[in-house]
């Protein structure tokens, strides 16, 4: 059986190639060459000794189309078709030191297998190499990526002027959009100002109000406070008037009642003394009468120092009397002296109580006032 690709009838049927690991990133109006093309290139660039696809010409061509048209073909890829036969034609680079003829017949090998995978009939693979990669020689890939990185540096530069030239369009609308909000708030804070001045000038009667109704509250606070200290105070003296009154007449009382004791005493001091009198005259006449008796007698010698006894018992009975008396007249006197004194002082704190609750009034509603 010959090959379909090169017709050559020793070489062995293609067998399918896996495509899993191909980038699968085409864009969906990628043409059927196009993606040939591409994987194609892809498919190539994973054999083993290949180094790159594409000599300098093309490589360079690339590079003018990126820059042109920023679109990219696959460098030393050329796909045709011609009376339902496609060609490829795959220029690449061997790497030193695998063998070209072995790295020419496995790219050619993988290379048949994928394109029979994506289109229909024949593929004719023309591979031509165009240089041996050595150790010492420049990496092409090493200088497109050199080549990419001035490319995107430009691209960029540009991007950056022209964000550049945005901000400052940008830049000067912020500030035209900052005056024309500076002059609002300066207007703003024009009128603000105003309202406060007007505001503080309303208050500010208000407070003058304020004050002079508490002044007029005060006065009138105190004037009711002298008039009803001026009640109490009357109130005060007819009542010490009337204690006073009292007193005297307790006193008086006391006086008569110690006068009536005192007469009493007397009266019995005097019976108290006419018996001892009357006792000592009968026995002096009971003496004289007894004269000639015998002076030893016992009635006269017992009669003399009784009456005598009797008379000193009824001195001491009298003279406590007395004191007895005096001690309750004291007494009584201090008890009413005390009892005048409590009421008196319990009028003093009645009459100060309304003074003192007015003064408390008065100082909260001026301390409302300054508030």
């Amino acid at each position: 059986m010959s090959d379909t690709v090169t017709g050559d009838a020793t070489r062995p049927q293609p067998s399918p190639v896996d495509l899993t690991g191909i980038d699968a990133t085409h864009g969906a109006d990628e043409s059927p060459a196009q993606l040939l093309s591409t994987t194609v290139a892809e498919t190539a660039s994973g054999v083993t000794g290949v180094h790159h696809l594409g000599g300098l010409a093309a490589r360079t061509l690339d590079r003018a189309s990126r820059q042109i048209r920023g679109t990219s073909s696959a460098p030393g890829v050329t796909v045709s078709e011609e009376d339902g036969v496609t060609t490829v034609d795959l220029d690449l680079v061997v790497e030193y030191p695998h063998p070209v003829d072995k790295v020419v017949e496995t790219t050619r090998d993988q290379v048949s297998r994928a394109a029979t995978q994506l289109v229909s009939g024949s593929v004719v693979i023309n591979i031509t190499v165009t240089d041996i990669h050595g150790p010492y020689d420049k990496d092409p890939a090493v200088l497109d990526a050199i080549d990419r990185a001035g490319e995107k540096a430009g691209e960029l530069k540009d991007k950056a002027g022209d964000l550049a030239e945005q901000a400052g369009d940008k830049a000067g609308e912020l500030r035209d959009k900052a005056g024309d909000l500076a002059e609002q708030a300066g207007d703003k804070a024009g009128e603000l100002r105003d309202k406060a001045g007007d505001k503080a000038g309303e208050l500010q009667a208000q407070a003058g109000d304020l004050k002079a109704d508490a002044d007029a509250k005060v006065d009138d606070l105190r004037a009711q406070a002298d008039t009803k200290i001026g009640e109490l105070r009357n109130g005060a003296a007819d009542l010490v008037e009337q204690a006073g009154a009292k007193a005297s007449e307790l006193k008086a009382q006391a006086d008569h009642k110690v006068a009536d004791f005192s007469k009493k005493a007397d009266e019995r001091v005097a019976d108290f003394q006419a018996k001892a009198e009357a006792t000592a005259d009968e026995v002096a006449a009971a003496a004289d009468d007894r004269s000639g008796a015998d002076a030893a007698s016992t009635p006269s010698a017992v009669s003399t120092p009784e009456a005598v006894s009797t008379l000193d018992e009824l001195e001491a009975k009298a003279d406590e009397k007395l004191d007895e008396l005096d001690e309750k007249a004291d007494e009584k006197l201090d008890e009413l002296d005390a009892k005048a004194d409590e009421k008196l002082a319990e009028i003093d704190a009645q009459a100060d109580a309304p003074r003192v609750q007015l003064d408390a009034k008065a100082t909260s509603a001026s301390d409302e006032t300054r508030a």
